[in-house]
């Protein structure tokens, strides 16, 4: 896809398969989320500068989205609106998905054992949901990518390991 002068980072499927979201820069201007269609056509900004986004809502009308100065998190209408802050939620850590019926996004710690929690949309709840940690510590720097399917019952994950040998010569 053309993205013209535009640098994309990170991006994402709707729902529909039809179009993408993705975060990106242009010169000298803050990050910014987009959309674009597959099947052509230019990218559009779906949210004011400074907001990136982790996860699309199972019909594809929001996105839960961090601010650049990573203070909170924010619900974004896909098609125009105001942000709105989502209160409760943790300052730290990543949105890994919205749960399968949109009322909830699954929220992961940035520490180990990886902690996430499901986060419910209109009580602002906090919910522990599952604890990963590696079976093999050894080396063990930080984890990489969490992906949950829709239900939230499995997980894969992938983490940065670095092992070493130190070799003493006399």
């Amino acid at each position: 896809l053309a993205t013209p002068g535009i640098e994309v980072a990170v991006a994402g499927w709707f729902p529909d398969g039809k179009k993408i979201y993705y975060d990106a820069t242009s010169p000298g201007k803050p990050i910014r989320l987009y959309e674009q269609d597959v099947a052509g056509g230019a990218p559009r900004p779906i949210a004011p500068e400074g907001f990136f986004g982790r996860a699309i809502s199972p019909d594809g009308k929001f996105v839960a989205a961090r601010n650049q100065d990573r203070t909170a998190f924010w619900l974004l209408p896909v098609e125009g609106g105001e942000p709105r802050r989502l209160p409760g939620a943790p300052v730290e850590g990543t949105i890994l998905r919205f749960d399968a019926t949109g009322t909830g996004l699954f929220l992961a710690s940035e520490d180990a054992p990886l902690k996430i929690t499901r986060y419910d949309i209109a009580s602002g709840r906090l919910e522990p949901w599952r604890e990963i940690a590696v079976a093999d510590p050894a080396g063990f720097m930080a984890f990489n990518k969490v992906v949950l399917t829709p239900d939230g019952k499995s997980y894969a994950y992938t983490f940065w390991r670095a092992l070493s040998r130190l070799y003493v010569g006399s």
